[in-house]
This record gives structure tokens, C-alpha cells and sequence, in this order.
């Protein structure tokens, strides 16, 4: 062999060693956002939005798009140099979230489509179980679907010894024996069982008495199945149903919650573990989410991998639909025409919002480019049958339908469209806002046996009545939004109108009253008697428009003070749930406040019908 090197440190020529040097000396040598400190670096890593527990619970069909900028920004920022990299691509992964690292970039897509054009089965492809096996070392084992019973065989089978925490699992005796033999000091369990498991005596027992060293038992119990849910008026309303179940499920939770406290402190009595214990209950609520809060990006993307997935997704895609323009509405309709709505394949159209604003180029659809066919657009639109070519764009499409129609106008098209797209989904639909521009054509409204909720702002309609005479009876109709609908009439007048095609009625908002002029308020300080019988159960909500200067000619500020001082005292008077404000801004200029209320009323939230709005949610609510 050669002989070795010499191992003395180097000397500089000065004759003393040099400094000691780290081999990687951290970010504070250079400038820019590499001189930041590695903390700072970590803080504002954190602000990013992570999947928290209660997300991974309530297991949704489809995240927002925000959930991807914490590892699409750190694995950016780890590709720009050396310092960056050996700091942020170890954030980037210390956190395996699978479903926001692949995102919807064509690399991707191709990937995807590649490997799964011939699955057949989709559960299989989506389960966990497989990763867990290659992570030993887990602490914390959560399942959000399913009894777990798979996950269960992957821990035994991969020894996942240091187990701690397990919830979400459906555990039969069988696989308590295996978990207590395999980890004998688990801490936390957390006990459920599907709905017919959770009313047995033996609930608690049969997943913990195996488990020696147990210092917490969480407890959670879910409400009966709302399509099982047995009722004595079969024409009740899904969200009657809900209540109704939630309230059963209620009454049954308290009588066996004391059965579940009783087990619980006899295992923790029988536990050897020393330090505190503690027991915790949980009772579930089902919630009415939207299955794709991205505006539906994530379900069109994926129905376009496999013909398993478009299938699976296919009657949950149009779940909220908004139809901005003539153009947009034509395409829905002829894709409704072509869809058969059976029992298997039924489309759950939920939400809708239809306007016909101008936007971008589409108010210039009405110009003709060329002739379309002879016989009636819309007619073969309904009826399914494919009148344009597949690559016509939105434009074109409503171009040529008013061609074929040379006597039919642009409102007119849209009015007949919305009718035959509402007859099509009328025994689904359960939310309907319109903001449209009609002239003197007042869309029909056909009978909506499901819809609890109307929206309607018609540009240019003087009556109310007129207006209300278009709409066929609702009976599951709750919440009624007047808003956007000029009015003279007297508010007794209105209200008998309404409660003549809604009787089930809770809410409901009048039009804006103008208090530049006070327009239309006097009517309110002549209400008869009728208005007790109208009056008992329903949340009224009015709105004034802001004061105007330029048009409050005859007006003072004094006089119209005092008006409102008034119609604030009748309105208390008269109404026992009723909600009076003054707007920050005319409701005409608010052109997108109205698809923000239907949004949020799609998501759980209030929307217009918060009961005490605060200055702040005045200025929300405002054209900015």
C-alpha cells in the first residue's frame, strides 16, 4: 500500500493553523433571500395553510387550491440554489400530504392517465394502506373512511410498535387483540362504530379492555342516516329530514351517553398507566357541503382520466352551476338535453346562478356570423340532438340559435332556455338566484318540488305582483330574496301574493326601498290588520338604499331622518323577527354582491340573511 497522507492541519504562512471553518456556514453570508436567518425562513413557512385534523376528518371530496402553495412554493424555492435547497426542501417533505402534492399540471395529467385508463375499481387506488406499510415508525393512525380493518392488518403486519394514537377505526375484539399484542401501551383510542354498532351495550368494552395502558378514550357518536331516517310525512323536504333525524339522533345519544361514560371509567379504573386520564364525547352533525369548492375544476379534471373516474363523478360534477350569459346557457341546455335524467344516472344539479351580463364579448352575441340550420335551435338543444358542430365556441353557438330564430329576441332566447334548463332539473335543485336582465319578459318559473331558496333581481320589472305571477307553486320553498325587484305595491299586498305560492315560508326580503325620495315608504305606514295573519312566523328583512344628494331634491336630511325613525318603528311593530338597515351602497351597483350571497349560502354560511350585520358586514355587503 502507499503510504498515507499526512494528517497535520494546514498552516498559513504566518505559521499559526487557520480557523476552524463548518462545512456549511448557513444563509447569512449572502444577501437577498438567502441572507434571511433559517427562523425567519421557518416563520413564513408556517403561515402557509396546512390540512389540518378536522379537515382530514371531514374527509372532503375535493381541497381548494391554496392547500398546494406551501409545497409548491417551498419546492420552488428549493430549486434556486444550494442554501435554499438544504433548508426548505426538508420542510417541503417533512410533511407527506399526497393529496396536494400532485397538482393539475399537464405533466401530471399525462402521468395519471397513462397509469390508470384501465383501473376498474377506484377504492383500491385510493386507500392508504399500501404507504403504511412502508412507515413503521408512525405514531398517530387516523382513518377517515371505511371500518379501517385494512389499515389495522398493514400495522400488524409492518410492526408499527410505537403506535400511540388510533381513531377513526371500526376495531372488533379481534383486531383490539392484535393492536394490545402488538402495541400494549397505546395512550389514546378513540371509539366508534358504524350506525348499528354504536347503540350496542358493549361498545366501549369490546375496543379497549384488551389495552392495558390507556390514559384517554374519546368517544364519538354519529347521527342516524338521513335516507333511512323514517318519518311520518313522506312529503317532507331533505332539510326538514335533517332536523328531523338530527333531533332523533339527539334524544338517543342522551339516553345511552351515560352507558358510555359508566365503560369508559371502568377501563380507565382497570388501566396501569399513571399519569392523567381523561374521557371525551363527541356527537356528530351531518353538514351539507359542496362537493367541489373549486367551482368544479377538480371533478372535470379527473373525469377526464379514466372512463372508471368520470363515471363515478359524473352525477356529482354539476353539483352548483353559474351560467354567466346567453352563450353559457345554451351549452347547459344541450348538454342537458343529451343527458337522460334516470334514476342510475341522474344529474344532482343543486345551486344555480344564471345571469345575462355583459361580459367580455359575449354581449355581442347576438350579431349574426352565419346561418344556422332551419328549424328551431333551442327545440334540438332540448331535445338532445347535436345542431352545431363540437368545436363551435359559446359565441358562435348563440349566434347562430339567434339566426335561426330571426323574431326571437336575445331576452326572449334566454328566458325560454332557463325554462326548459329549470324543467329538466326541477327534482333536484335546491338553491336558485337569477340576476337577469328581462325587459318586459319575466322568466316563467316552473314548480321546483325540492327548491328551499329564490333569489330573484330582474333589470327593469316595475311590479312586484307581475312578478310573482310568473312563479308557479312552491311548497318547500323557505327564503324568499325580493332584493332586486322594483316595487309600489303595499307590503300586505306582496306578502299575500307570496305566502299564495310559498306556504311554508320563513324568510323573506322585501325590495330596496330608495331613501333619496323615500319612494314607496308611505305604504308602509298604512298596513291593516291582514298583516297579523301573514306576520307570525316569518324573518322579514328590509334594506334602504343610501341617501343621494344629487336626486334628494325634496328631501331633506331632516325630513328623511325622520322618515326612517318611522319606518323603523312600524317595522319593529308589525314584525316580531325583522331586520332593518340603511346600505352602503345602492344594490344596482353592486353587480357581483348577489353571486357572493349565493356562494355563501352554498357553503353553510348566512349570506343576506345574517340577523344582526355589524357596520363591518355592511361594508362587505357593498360595491367597492
Amino acid at each position: 500500500m502507499p503510504p498515507g497522507g499526512s494528517k497535520r492541519a494546514k498552516v498559513s504562512r504566518s505559521g499559526t493553523p487557520e480557523p476552524f471553518k463548518p462545512i456549511f456556514s448557513g444563509l447569512h453570508d449572502k444577501t437577498g433571500i438567502v441572507a434571511l436567518p433559517s427562523e425567519l425562513l421557518l416563520e413564513i413557512a408556517s403561515n402557509f395553510t396546512e390540512i389540518s385534523v378536522i379537515e382530514v376528518r371531514r374527509n372532503p371530496p375535493s381541497l381548494p387550491d391554496h392547500y398546494r402553495q406551501r409545497f409548491n412554493a417551498l419546492r420552488a424555492l428549493s430549486q434556486t440554489c444550494k442554501e435554499l435547497r438544504s433548508v426548505c426542501l426538508p420542510l417541503a417533505w417533512e410533511r407527506l400530504e399526497a393529496c396536494t402534492v400532485a397538482g393539475p399540471e399537464n405533466g401530471n395529467r399525462r402521468t395519471l392517465v397513462e397509469k390508470v385508463h384501465w383501473l376498474d375499481e377506484l377504492e383500491t387506488y385510493f386507500a392508504v394502506y399500501q404507504i403504511l406499510r412502508s412507515c413503521p415508525e408512525v405514531e398517530t393512525l387516523t382513518s377517515n373512511e371505511g371500518d379501517g380493518s385494512k389499515l389495522v392488518g398493514a400495522a400488524v403486519a409492518t410492526k408499527c410498535t410505537k403506535l400511540k394514537t388510533i381513531r377513526g377505526l371500526f376495531l372488533s375484539e379481534g383486531h383490539s387483540k392484535k393492536l394490545a399484542k402488538l402495541v400494549p401501551d397505546m395512550h389514546t383510542i378513540e371509539c366508534t362504530g358504524s350506525l348499528e354498532a354504536q347503540y350496542r351495550n358493549d361498545l366501549i368494552s369490546s375496543q379497549t379492555k384488551f389495552f392495558e395502558q390507556l390514559g384517554r378514550i374519546e368517544i364519538r357518536f354519529f347521527p342516524l342516516s338521513i335516507t333511512s331516517h323514517k318519518t311520518d310525512n313522506r312529503d317532507m323536504t331533505w332539510e326538514a329530514r335533517k332536523e328531523s333525524c338530527q333531533r332523533a339522533s339527539e334524544k338517543v345519544f342522551e339516553t345511552r351517553k351515560s352507558i358510555y361514560v359508566r365503560d369508559a371509567r371502568q377501563v380507565l379504573e382497570n388501566s396501569k398507566f399513571q399519569g392523567a386520564k381523561s374521557i371525551v364525547l363527541q356527537f356528530m352533525r351531518w353538514l351539507s357541503i359542496s362537493p367541489y369548492d373549486d367551482g368544479g375544476k377538480t371533478g372535470c379534471s379527473l373525469s377526464l382520466t379514466s372512463k372508471a373516474v368520470n363515471k363515478a363523478s359524473a352525477s356529482f360534477r354539476h353539483h352548483s352551476v353559474a351560467l354567466k350569459g346567453l352563450p353559457s346557457a345554451l351549452l347547459f341546455a344541450r348538454f342537458l338535453g343529451k343527458h337522460n335524467q334516470t334514476r342510475d344516472g341522474q344529474l344532482f344539479v343543486r345551486h344555480l346562478y344564471v345571469t345575462n351580463g355583459p361580459f367580455g364579448n359575449e354581449g355581442n352575441a347576438g350579431a349574426a356570423v352565419r346561418v344556422g340550420p332551419t328549424p328551431s335551435g333551442l327545440a334540438k338543444l332540448a331535445a338532445g340532438r347535436q345542431a352545431y358542430g363540437t368545436t363551435m365556441s359559446k359565441a358562435t353557438l348563440a349566434q347562430n340559435v339567434l339566426a335561426a330564430n330571426p323574431c326571437q329576441s336575445q331576452d326572449g332566447l334566454m328566458r325560454e332556455t332557463l325554462h326548459r334548463i329549470l324543467l329538466k332539473i326541477a327534482p333536484t335543485i335546491f338553491t336558485l338566484s337569477l340576476s337577469l336582465s328581462t325587459g318586459f319578459l319575466e322568466p316563467d318559473i316552473p314548480s321546483l318540488p325540492a327548491l328551499t331558496e329564490l333569489t330573484l333581481h330582474y333589470h327593469g320589472s316595475w311590479s312586484t305582483s307581475k312578478v310573482l305571477k310568473t312563479i308557479e307553486p312552491l311548497h318547500a320553498l323557505r327564503r324568499l330574496d325580493l332584493l332586486g325587484i322594483s316595487c309600489h305595491e303595499r307590503p300586505g299586498d306582496v306578502l299575500a301574493n307570496v305566502m299564495a305560492i310559498a306556504p311554508s315560508l320563513t324568510h323573506i326580503c322585501f325590495p330596496a326601498l330608495d331613501t333619496s325620495s323615500f319612494m314607496g315608504i308611505s305604504h308602509w305606514h298604512d298596513l291593516d290588520m291582514g298583516m297579523r295573519s301573514l306576520r307570525c312566523h316569518l324573518n322579514v328583512r328590509v334594506e334602504l338604499d343610501p341617501r343621494d344628494e344629487q336626486t334628494a331634491v325634496f328631501k331633506t336630511l331632516e325630513g328623511s331622518d325622520s322618515d326612517y325613525a318611522s319606518l323603523k318603528r312600524e317595522v319593529g311593530e308589525w314584525f316580531d323577527h325583522a331586520v332593518l338597515l340603511v346600505r352602503a351602497a345602492k344594490f344596482q351597483d353592486c353587480r357581483d354582491e348577489q353571486e357572493r350571497n349565493w356562494r355563501d349560502r352554498i357553503h353553510g354560511r348566512e349570506g343576506r340573511w345574517v340577523e344582526n350585520p355589524s357596520n363591518e358586514e355592511r361594508m362587505l355587503s357593498s360595491c367597492k
